[in-house]
């Protein structure tokens, strides 16, 4: 086991509790990310009855419900606890066909060449040692026409492409966060295209995590040490309205937010495998 898989098996045994579902609903950056996705899936696959799909990392299995029971659903976590909590849930949801694994690898998916339509891998690239075996895992698992979604956090703001030193995070090194990387909108088209993947679509969005962050620097953490309650109730008034907000209000959110010199803080890219492209591209 690798450096990042014990840090993150460690980190989301820990994490996945009973209240985490209720958490999903409220917390800004879940609801806004979940809502991303089904965005640019309602543009690259209108249709979503009797596909294939699977979610590497699916965390409690939100991604699973944004398709019908007619599906076959597949999953890989690392987290036994996260499999529990999501076959619970699609037996309460009425999903027959829910097929969960543990992962045993960090970069090997454990299924036959071509076997999805849609391959979602959504917060998980950044926490990966090896986020290019993972590119490349995606795109043979991934029919010829099916659909990737890869979705990151985005921690990097100019236009550069980056080489790959210079994207390895400095608290990973030093024990302080679980994410390898940081990327930007550039780098993590470069990998992409590196790996034989053409891009479809491409989103960015999430402003108000910016805006956010600076008061919970500002705000939230001197009151964190002085009076934690006020800060818990804090943290509440910011998510809950924002994220109950529709899509369509967020998005025209960060549109409002742009002028202010806000940063998106994730980004969305809907990809297929490149016609004819069966190399791997040195970056």
């Amino acid at each position: 086991m690798d450096k990042a898989t014990e840090v993150n098996r460690a980190h989301f045994d820990s994490y996945w509790s009973s209240k985490v579902r209720l958490k999903s609903y409220l917390q800004y950056n879940a609801v806004y990310t979940r809502q991303l996705i089904d965005y640019g899936l309602r543009k690259a696959l209108p249709e979503r009855h009797h596909k294939r799909v699977l979610d590497i990392g699916f965390g409690i299995g939100e991604h699973f419900f944004l398709f019908p029971p007619t599906c076959a659903l597949f999953g890989t976590e690392i987290s036994q606890r996260a499999i529990d909590l999501t076959l619970h849930e699609a037996k309460r949801r009425g999903y027959p066909q829910m097929h969960l694994r543990l992962s045993r690898s960090p970069t090997r998916l454990e299924f036959p060449d071509r076997e999805f339509d849609v391959v979602i891998c959504s917060h998980v690239i950044e926490h990966l040692q090896d986020d290019l075996g993972m590119l490349s895992e995606v795109r043979r698992v991934l029919r010829p026409q099916g659909v990737a979604v890869f979705q990151i956090p985005l921690d990097l703001f100019d236009d550069k492409v980056h080489p790959d030193l210079e994207l390895i995070n400095p608290d990973f090194v030093i024990g302080k966060s679980d994410h390898v990387r940081r990327y930007n909108v550039h780098s993590f088209s470069n990998r992409l295209l590196s790996r034989g993947f053409e891009i479809l679509h491409q989103y960015s969005g999430g402003k108000p995590q910016d805006l956010m962050m600076i008061l919970d620097t500002r705000i939230r953490q001197p009151l964190r040490r002085i009076l934690p309650v006020a800060e818990r109730a804090i943290s509440a008034l910011l998510n809950i309205p924002l994220a109950l907000l529709p899509f369509r209000l967020k998005h025209g959110l960060d549109q409002m937010l742009a002028p202010w010199g806000l940063h998106d803080h994730y980004g969305l890219w809907l990809a297929r495998s490149a016609v004819g492209l069966s190399f791997e591209a040195e970056l």
